[in-house]
């Protein structure tokens, strides 16, 4: 999988998600967890981690932001799983 890195804080990111129509865009978050079924486990950020590179381990999301809650990921709406090795 290729991933190209932007630009940016968090901040202006997580400002931004929401689309002309109201549909939540997808955004990059990482596993810092235990439970990848807990929305908890996971942190918003800008790009997909760059230790993101392969393997069977999950390390990051692309996923739909929680409505109301652009921190954590909706786990229903996931568009990517990256994975790195153990």
């Amino acid at each position: 999988m290729a991933v190209t890195a932007v630009g940016g804080s968090v901040a202006t990111y997580a400002s931004s998600l929401k689309s002309g129509h109201a549909n939540l865009v997808p955004q990059w978050y990482r596993f810092d967890g235990t439970d990848q079924d807990d929305p908890q486990s996971y942190t918003a950020t800008a790009s997909a981690p760059t230790e993101c590179s392969g393997g069977n381990v999950r390390c990051a999301i692309l996923a739909e932001p929680q409505s109301g809650d652009a921190a954590h990921p909706d786990l229903a709406n996931i568009t990517v799983f990256a994975n790195k090795a153990n």
